[in-house]
């Protein structure tokens, strides 16, 4: 049996770390969730027992006192999730210090998939360290490959194992943290104090999305905008530009395509869509760009002629389709000689190289590395029966396993079209 350790779970992914800890403790491990923050220990206290909450410090104290905790209680694995923050970074640093070992899990490239891996995410992911004589031995599944692109096209949701209700934690205790953090004079905490439980409730969107459509003819450059609050943005770039400096790079990179080749600008999530905004990027390229909404990337992605980002996930899907992508940021997808780090000012000559020195066999040894190991089909908001499977089996490999038998073999790869989904009658209540 091993003791297995949430450290500062988010609350908007109360359905992972419930149905997680579920099969974890039918394995038979102990699950302790390690909070940072009073709302995430309030909220997660009330949904089940083993929560305990670090003193609300400064990151170099949180470090002090996680630090003192894991001494204390000799955990064998802490497992973190999508929150790249100070306090979680001290967390790592002082379970790395006590000899405990750390794995990260995060929203993957990919709709419903998740990132894995021992180092960090993203940029800080340890397969940055990935040279391309790395992925000799790797044999391309291009079923795979094609299966993954579909997926992303599709808008497919994995059939959803059951979760358990929310249950709201008590109002006095959450009106005793709002006290409080008033008190600290941190005031950007009250309201959450208040209302962050509500991030654990279930999207009302309906569990088909309908694929975007566009009217616009290739060749184009896409340009896949981010949001300023982006952590892949924030924390994985020193260049962050502009719409207009995007527009202004791309137009003569699109001239490399063809006369008046156009630009398509897709639209960050998370902001609401400003009709005075759009109107000025058109104009800025004078009737050559067209801008589109944030669910429009994946397809843009994949029938643009080159894709030009920060670090965007969806650029993933443009290399699934054998689309050129040129960053600046550093990136999970980032491998030299299958994608092309640049800045803006050196876009034009970048973009040149890209086009004329494709790697198609490299790629595609890449992709099946990063899709079949580098990530889990494993939804971070719907988890699957599958995806469980496969993410215990990945803790379990960092952590001494319970004589419990196993269910079944997960399977990298969607449920469709690889395969029919899994049978409701195989899933544990």
């Amino acid at each position: 049996m091993a003791h297995i350790v949430f450290a500062a779970p988010r609350i908007d992914r109360f359905p992972l770390h419930e149905r997680l800890r579920r099969e974890l403790l039918r394995r038979e491990h102990r699950v302790t969730v390690l909070c940072c923050e009073r709302t995430d220990g309030t909220f997660w206290r009330a949904q089940f027992d083993g929560v305990e909450t670090l003193p609300n410090r400064r990151p170099a104290n949180v470090e002090v006192a996680a630090t003192q905790w894991l001494e204390r209680h000799r955990p064998d694995l802490l497992l973190f999730h999508a929150r790249r923050s100070q306090k979680t970074l001290a967390l790592e640093r002082a379970g790395r210090a006590t000899g405990c070992d750390v794995l990260w899990t995060g929203d993957g490239l990919l709709p419903h998939t998740m990132q894995v891996d021992e180092q960090g995410l993203d940029g800080a992911a340890s397969s940055g360290a990935l040279r391309p004589r790395d992925l000799r031995a790797v044999t391309p599944d291009d079923e795979l490959l094609d299966a993954s692109l579909a997926h992303a096209l599709s808008g497919n949701r994995p059939l959803a194992l059951p979760s358990a209700d929310v249950r709201v934690p008590p109002p006095p205790r959450r009106l005793v943290d709002a006290l409080a953090y008033a008190a600290a004079g941190r005031l950007d905490r009250v309201h959450g104090a208040l209302s962050a439980w509500q991030g654990a409730l279930p999207p009302s969107e309906s569990s088909r999305e309908t694929p975007p459509t566009f009217d616009l003819q290739p060749p184009f450059v896409a340009v896949l905008l981010q949001h300023p609050r982006d952590h892949r943005l924030r924390l994985d770039s020193t260049e962050a530009p502009t719409p207009g400096e995007w527009i202004d790079a791309a137009l003569p990179a699109a001239e490399q395509l063809a006369p008046n080749a156009q630009v398509a600008v897709v639209q960050p999530p998370e902001r609401r869509a400003d009709g005075r905004v759009a109107a000025a990027l058109r104009r800025r390229g004078g009737g050559r760009v067209h801008v589109l909404p944030h669910d429009a990337a994946a397809l843009a992605a994949a029938t643009a002629a080159s894709i030009v980002t920060v670090n965007h996930p969806a650029a993933t899907a443009g290399l699934l389709a054998g689309t050129p992508v040129l960053h600046t940021g550093r990136a999970l997808y980032e491998l030299e000689g299958v994608t092309h780090r640049i800045t803006t000012r050196t876009l034009l000559e970048d973009h040149h190289r890209a086009l004329a020195k494709p790697r198609p066999a490299l790629r595609r040894r890449f992709l099946t590395w990063l899709l079949r190991y580098g990530h889990l089909w494993c939804s971070t908001t719907a988890p699957s029966f599958n995806g469980m499977l496969g993410l215990v089996d990945r803790i379990e490999q960092h952590a001494p396993t319970s004589p419990a038998p196993r269910r079944g073999n997960y399977r990298a790869g969607p449920a469709w079209p690889l395969g029919a989904p899994e049978s409701a009658s195989t899933l544990t209540r």
